[in-house]
């Protein structure tokens, strides 16, 4: 996990592109997003609006679709000054996510001297990306109703709450209403966070995105193998459009490195290294 990233995506032509230094980031999946889909134009023009806005928002999509590349273009665009920090709720300590969280006072608990910010001290007039929000205790999804009504922490240790300033942007690639149901999401929380909520579109049905991203993707790792990036064939390009991406960018991305690493005077080939994609589009 990777904490207080402070470069934000660039916007160039058609692409977001996670900056070469952030290349490494272990929470971002998807490393570029395009916008030659209408949806994906839509979707765009839908964050920058909401941008500006105070109010929590909920990116709701498949693994791999670029959740927190959006969450960073919503940083970027929204004019706050504090950190964009990104953390997912997966790998929140069991035991110790609530100091994680919301920080700690000198003593707090056995084997504390100093104290600590927390993510939500740390992300102080940012933005917090909590991604996979389901996954979140039950007992930290109620703090962080908390959190949202009266904009303020309570530390572990300390009896005083403390006023933060933070933008939440939470992701999740399950359906949150249907966990609420379920008994496994608050519903309180859920109150507060469906106002925001902005579905984000799988791969396959924004389709003009597929060839900009695999020419980036292309372009990208011949860079970094001091070769030539090969030329997508007619046969390669009607390859990637059958084919439904399961595992989105993420996996198109992952394709197309192999493909470039195990390319032969024949070309890529994409048809031979792609499943089988009959009956699914």
């Amino acid at each position: 996990m990777t904490a207080y990233d402070l470069t934000m995506p660039t916007l160039s032509s058609d692409l977001l592109i996670v900056p070469a230094d952030q290349q490494s980031t272990l929470t971002i999946r998807a490393k570029a997003l395009a916008f030659a889909d209408p949806r994906s134009r839509q979707l765009l023009e839908q964050l920058d609006e909401w941008a500006p806005l105070p109010g929590p928002v909920v990116l709701s999509g498949e693994w791999g679709t670029g959740r927190e590349l959006l969450a960073r273009r919503l940083h970027e665009r929204s004019g706050r000054s504090g950190l964009f920090s990104s953390l997912n709720c997966a790998s929140l300590s069991r035991r110790h996510g609530a100091a994680e969280l919301f920080g700690y006072v000198p003593r707090a608990y056995a084997g504390t001297s100093g104290s600590r910010l927390g993510w939500f001290g740390t992300a102080h007039e940012g933005s917090l990306y909590l991604d996979e929000i389901a996954d979140l205790p039950g007992a930290l999804q109620e703090e962080l109703v908390e959190v949202l009504l009266d904009g303020s922490i309570l530390r572990l240790g300390s009896s005083l709450r403390t006023a933060v300033d933070v933008r939440l942007i939470a992701g999740s690639s399950v359906d949150l209403a249907q966990a609420v149901q379920a008994g496994n999401f608050s519903a309180r929380l859920w109150a507060l966070l469906a106002p925001g909520l902005v579905a984000v579109p799988p791969l396959r049905e924004r389709p003009a995105d597929l060839l900009p991203l695999a020419r980036y993707f292309l372009q990208q790792h011949a860079d970094r193998l001091d070769r030539r990036a090969p030329e997508l064939t007619t046969q390669d390009q009607a390859a990637l459009i059958a084919y439904p991406w399961p595992g989105n960018i993420r996996e198109l991305e992952q394709v197309l490195h192999t493909a470039l690493l195990t390319a032969s005077t024949a070309g890529l080939q994409l048809g031979k290294l792609l499943p089988s994609s009959s009956g699914t589009r």
